[in-house]
């Protein structure tokens, strides 16, 4: 073991640690595309449901409609009755009715009234919302090529980095790029430095006779505590 030894563990590392934050930039590439597109889902939900909604208005405000002519028939009609009416009970038959007409009427027409303001309120939010899915699937598909192109990117630098990091462990001899394999399929970092006596990861205070081999750079030290690779602190890569 020497100090180049340490310095390649370093590099190797130094690539693992790339490939991984590369990976969680393609990771939030990803996860923007999703949620721009759960937005756009929902708005589209959304837009749906003001369709429908409209749909029903307008049909109820049809059917008021039917409902308000039909008691204006019937008010008109009893209105003559009582005009023609013969006699006292003719006559209070008709302004009963008229009284029990009248009122149902003004009901229907101020239910009408509000039901027309907010069909007016509805339809301009359609006719604003109109061009929406259109716009809005050009736009996902435009981000959808610009965040492929950059995870295509992403990608081609972690293969860079995979390339670099076999052809690094290649080179050490096999006890030695397996142990650094073990430990990195557990711990990250799996090679930290020796500072002011301790373990940088885990902050165990290492005895005299561990302290001595490490700067010594003659053999692999490991943490008693962690398990991780130490390196001395004059190694730098």
């Amino acid at each position: 073991m020497n100090k180049e030894t340490f310095n390649t563990l370093l590099e190797i590392q130094s690539c693992s640690r790339n490939i991984i934050d590369l990976n969680k930039k393609i990771d939030e590439e990803n996860n923007r595309v999703l949620f721009v597109q759960k937005n756009i889902d929902r708005k589209i939900e959304e837009i749906k449901e003001n369709k429908i909604n409209l749909a029903n208005k307008k049909n109820l405000a049809k059917k008021i409609e039917s409902e308000v002519e039909e008691i204006q028939n019937l008010i008109e009609r009893t209105n003559k009755n009582l005009t023609q009416a013969t006699n006292t009970q003719q006559a209070e038959s008709a302004e009963k009715e008229l009284n029990n007409l009248k009122p149902r009427s003004q009901e229907l027409e101020d239910s009408l009234f509000t039901i027309w303001e907010e069909i007016e309120t509805l339809q301009g939010i359609t006719n604003e919302e109109s061009n929406y899915e259109t716009g809005a699937a050009k736009s996902i598909e435009k981000l959808k090529h610009e965040v492929k192109d950059l995870v295509r990117e992403k990608e081609l630098e972690i293969e860079k980095y995979s390339r670099r990091k076999d052809e690094l462990l290649q080179g050490l001899p096999t006890g030695l790029a397996n142990t650094f394999e073990q430990i990195e399929k557990n711990k990250n970092p799996a090679v930290c430095f020796m500072d002011n006596k301790k373990c940088t990861s885990c902050m165990t205070l290492l005895d005299q006779a561990m302290i001595s081999e490490i700067n010594s750079h003659h053999h692999l030290c490991h943490c008693p505590t962690c398990g991780r690779i130490l390196i001395s602190p004059d190694v730098r890569y």
